[in-house]
């Protein structure tokens, strides 16, 4: 036969190919044997055929995909040896090799039949039920109709917490290793509690208005009460008291059974004779006590105070004696105070000394008639000075006769009395003279706190200074002061002193602090204002504190916090986690939706994020039954499915090279189906690509069925391609020859002589897509 190759189009050629068995791997499995339906020796169907698999290499991850093919949750144990009795027909599977991740045995790393033999069967024990109870809600309760572990079809119930809000309640049940059911959306009540009873004999410690929910107030005895503290609680704006308080009740206490004894020279008055009550007793008139009042309180029966002498008559003024000078006693004259009276120099008596006591109210002591003058001469000079604090003032200047007179005074800046007066009698000047001193003050003021005083110590004279200055961490106004001693008195300007600056103010938590900088002085006041833009608020939103001594004072304030969000919305067919522990949910959480067993989304998952209490996110993303979107593939085309991809539904793929060029199949599958739960069935196609400068034009394409199985038929498809060429009366040209392989049965119909470079060259044996086949003409 001979054709001319000649033509402006190539010319195709369709070749089918011997057909082959291709394995199939239908997922069919079965466990037999097993005391149920979650254990028994493992049995998968091949080519119609059940058959078993080897245990060499099989442990729990090889169990758990297994137990996953059947629908259970995961594995127990994966048994060796024929623990479930040997089977029967072929063994399709050895050295099973997963992960644990795979959804089927079929997709882990296996070998075919070897020399086991059915007593090496491999079993399984897959988990049944759900094991451990329903996941947990903050502000929600769970109660189980039975204990863990929990089997299919068991229920618990979720209902709202005390002290919550929402649904009374929802259930959900063990359905293989998942709680189906809803749970109910309960949030805190928040409600203000009115202001907490008082109750007698108590003291309320522990809060303060506004009272809020959760908020506690402690009672205890105050001192004339008995008895055990209590609590009350703030719980859905009441208060909730402690259970088993027996209260506080009054101290009970005795009585006196009469009035206190009596003291001589005192009166007394009483408030009773009841536990606590008081008598007073006060020195009569003309008696004197150490001290001159006294007091005697009643406890439990008995009087008690300090001891007391009580009192003793007092007595007038001594009696004057002539020429005499009196010492040793000063009013007021009290039982047994002694004047002595002593003879002046210039007189003589007999005796020269006296004494009188005060006795019963009198001045007692022996008769005696006082001192008499004794003759003399005037005086030549004046009387003896004593410099530097007594002055001498004379009357007439000197000499002094019989009766003349000076006087002596305290000089300036010196105290004592201020004058008294000598006379000359037989030249002796007759009289007392003044005690004079240095004028000094006492100490200066101790009272300016967080000062140091300087320049000044003790006795302290008119005129000295003392300068105080405020300590390295107060200040004043001014920071520095003194006082000067005039007189006996310390003066100076008014002056509070100083006070203790306050350490820098840590800002409560979401706040912005104005109106204070370093140093913080006394006096000196911060304001405090919810942060608005963050998204804080407080109740109420702003507060101040002043620096009072060193110490920051202010109103009892709570401070502010994030704006916080509910629960966030529902979406049907999906479930959530949260960054956050529980509603009520902080500003800035994320929570993540994702699609439950057997849905989808596209995206697969997505987020709401908790602002200023409201929830932000994708609102139109939503989960639909079926698979999410089958996977994208380098270097293929996918045709005949389209969102959304719903149970049974599948994608064809083909090796594509939209640049040129070729793509052929290398491995993996060109069918994917959307199966149950929510997976696409199959491996992925990988292709082998290359670029469109190395490929070319052929004349000759033949189209290669390999919808069947190729086997090792590759050498005798070469050679049967270079006989047909040889059939072609190609003359002296040369013939460029491609080969199109093909997967799907039947070929279709669209392939046109003018659109061949729309599909992948093969290559043979040569290095190049497209081959030139050359004829010897000669």
């Amino acid at each position: 036969m001979g054709v001319n190759a000649r033509l402006s189009l190539p010319v195709i050629i369709i070749v089918v190919l011997g057909l082959h068995a291709k394995i199939s791997w239908q997922q069919s499995i079965r466990l037999v044997d097993g005391s149920g339906g979650h254990e028994g020796r493992v049995e998968i169907l091949r080519n119609g055929e059940w058959g078993t698999i080897c245990d060499d290499s099989w442990n729990l991850p090889d169990a758990v995909v297994a137990c996953r093919q059947l629908g259970l949750p995961g594995a127990v144990q994966a048994t060796h040896a024929a623990h479930f009795g040997q089977g029967t027909g072929p063994i399709w599977m050895t050295e099973v090799l997963c992960t644990g991740t795979e959804l089927s045995l079929p997709s882990c790393d296996f070998t075919g039949p070897n020399e086991c033999g059915h007593n090496e069967d491999a079993g399984v024990v897959c988990v049944e039920g759900c094991g451990t109870g329903p996941p947990s809600y903050s502000c929600i309760t769970t109660t189980c109709n039975s204990a863990a572990p929990y089997n299919n079809g068991d229920t618990c119930s979720y209902q709202c917490a005390r002290g919550c809000t929402g649904l009374v309640s929802t259930f959900v049940t063990c359905n293989n290793g998942i709680w189906d059911g809803t749970v109910p959306r309960c949030e805190p009540i928040f409600e203000e509690c009115p202001p907490p009873p008082d109750i007698d004999c108590t003291i309320r410690t522990g809060c303060s208005g506004p009272y809020t929910e959760g908020e506690i107030c402690t009672y205890t005895c105050n001192d004339t009460c008995i008895g055990t503290h209590t609590a009350m609680t703030c719980r859905g704006g009441r208060w909730e008291r402690q259970a088993d308080w027996g209260g506080c009740s009054p101290i009970l206490h005795t009585g006196c059974d009469a009035l206190p004894p009596t003291f001589t020279c005192a009166s007394v008055s009483c408030t009773g004779t009841n536990h606590g009550d008081v008598c007073t007793y006060v020195c009569d008139r003309g008696c004197t006590g150490t001290p001159s009042t006294m007091t005697r309180t009643c406890t439990d029966g008995v009087w008690g105070g300090p001891a007391w002498n009580g009192c003793l008559p007092s007595c007038g003024d001594p009696p004057d004696f002539d020429c005499t000078t009196r010492s040793g006693c000063s009013a007021p004259y009290v039982a047994g105070e002694i004047c002595t009276y002593n003879c002046n120099r210039t007189c003589e008596g007999s005796p020269s000394t006296m004494t009188r006591i005060c006795r019963e109210g009198r001045w007692q002591g022996p008769d005696w008639a006082g001192c008499s003058e004794i003759p003399s001469g005037g005086c030549d000079t004046g009387p003896p000075s004593y410099p530097p604090c007594i002055d001498v003032i004379c009357f007439n200047p000197g000499p002094y006769n019989n009766g003349d007179t000076c006087a002596y005074t305290c000089a300036r800046n010196c105290t004592g009395y201020v004058s008294t007066i000598v006379t000359c009698r037989d030249g002796i000047w007759d009289g007392i003279v003044p005690r004079c001193e240095p004028l000094t003050c006492r100490d200066p003021p101790p009272d300016f706190d967080c000062t140091t005083m300087t320049g000044c110590s003790a006795p302290y004279t008119d005129g000295e200074t003392c300068t105080y200055r405020c300590n390295d961490t107060c200040t004043g106004s001014p920071s520095i002061m003194t006082r000067t001693c005039r007189d006996g008195v310390w003066q100076g300007d008014r002056w509070e002193g100083c006070h203790k600056n306050c350490k820098t103010p840590l800002p409560p938590w979401c706040t912005i602090r104005t109106g204070c900088v370093a140093p913080y002085t006394h006096g000196e006041t911060c304001h405090y204002q919810c942060d608005r833009e963050k998204g804080c608020t407080g109740t109420p939103d702003n507060t101040f504190r002043t620096c009072i001594d060193g110490t920051w004072i202010g109103p009892a304030w709570r401070g502010c916090h994030l704006r916080h969000c509910g629960f966030p919305p529902n979406r049907f067919w999906a479930t959530y986690t949260c960054d956050s522990p529980g509603a009520p949910f902080p500003s800035g959480t994320t929570c993540t939706y994702r699609c439950r067993r057997g849905c989808s989304a596209i995206p697969a998952t997505t987020t709401a994020t908790c602002y200023r209490g409201r929830w932000y996110g994708d609102r139109d993303w939503r989960c639909k039954r079926g698979c999410g979107a089958p996977p994208e593939l380098d270097c293929t085309k996918r045709f005949g499915c389209a969102p959304w991809y719903t149970f049974g539904e599948s994608c064809y793929y083909r090796c594509y090279n939209n640049e040129g060029g070729y793509a052929m199949e290398v491995s993996g599958d060109a069918i994917r189906t959307c199966q149950w739960p929510g997976v696409w069935s199959g491996t992925d196609l990988i292709c082998d690509c290359k670029d469109r400068k190395d490929c070319c034009r052929p004349d000759i394409i033949f189209v290669l069925d390999y919808s069947g199985s190729m086997g090792g038929d590759v050498p005798q498809m070469i050679a049967f391609v270079e006989g047909l060429v040889e059939l072609f009366d190609i003359g002296d040209l040369d013939a460029r020859v491609g080969v199109l392989k093909y997967n799907h049965d039947p070929i279709p119909t669209a392939i046109q002589l003018d659109t061949y470079d729309k599909y992948d060259c093969h290559q043979l044996s040569f290095d190049a897509c497209c081959n030139l086949y050359q004829r010897n003409t000669s």
